[in-house]
């Protein structure tokens, strides 16, 4: 299985993208369910922010 950060931004949702389409299991992580959707690609999705501790 392979996690991408940023799944849906401009070059994560071309990695899902081809990650998916050559049969590997893809966990996209993306803060904003605004964008498009991986799961339309084959991928789980998991909504997630990653901060730095203050």
């Amino acid at each position: 299985m392979y996690v991408v950060l940023g799944a849906t931004g401009h070059i994560g949702r071309h990695v899902v993208r081809e990650l998916s389409e050559i049969g590997h299991r893809v966990l996209a992580v993306t803060h904003s369910d605004a964008k498009a959707s991986p799961r339309g690609l084959g991928a789980s999705l998991l909504m997630s922010a990653i901060s730095k501790r203050r």
